[in-house]
């Protein structure tokens, strides 16, 4: 079953938190796609509901063959590393007329990230480490202290910033 935005999403996660497979990887793709698949818009716009940027959906796709649920374990599983877009080929003819734009390609660097705090989504809160002067600041309500090893794989929104 396909999931469409964000709200159906968590609604989805927060009815199966419980199941015993929760914390397991996706399976593996069950046979090998194309080299480079022709990408879905479909698949584009799921992965930038998730308000990932379109060149790192894209990226994430190319580099999954495809695949939404393992392009977005591929984000995730690269969350620090700057995110290097490959260019689609441009269309033929006028790339201006088909509305193409080729601005190079996207280097991301991870900004911030929020993290829950808690024995469950139900109770604790959320806390806020930002990268500030090559350091993680962590930001906990009233208390503001350096991070020296901050969880990046505890977090449940990471926001990037673009470096050229």
């Amino acid at each position: 079953r396909r999931v469409h935005g964000p709200e159906e999403a968590s609604a989805w996660l927060f009815a199966h938190l419980e199941d015993a497979d929760i914390n397991d990887p996706l399976p593996e793709p069950k046979a090998a796609k194309p080299a480079r698949p022709a990408l879905s818009e479909d698949s584009i716009a799921m992965l930038m509901a998730m308000e990932f940027p379109r060149d790192v959906a894209e990226n994430a796709l190319r580099k999954t063959n495809g695949n939404v649920e393992a392009a977005a374990e591929y984000i995730f599983a690269h969350i620090g590393e700057p995110i290097e877009a490959e260019p689609e080929p441009a269309p033929a003819g006028d790339a201006a007329a088909a509305g193409a734009v080729n601005d190079g390609p996207g280097n991301y660097r991870l900004l911030a990230f929020v993290s829950h705090m808690g024995p469950s989504a139900g109770s604790g809160h959320y806390v806020v480490h930002i990268r500030k002067g090559g350091r993680w600041v962590l930001f906990n309500d009233e208390n503001v202290s350096t991070a020296s090893e901050p969880r990046l794989d505890l977090a449940h929104l990471y926001l990037y910033e673009r470096i050229e």
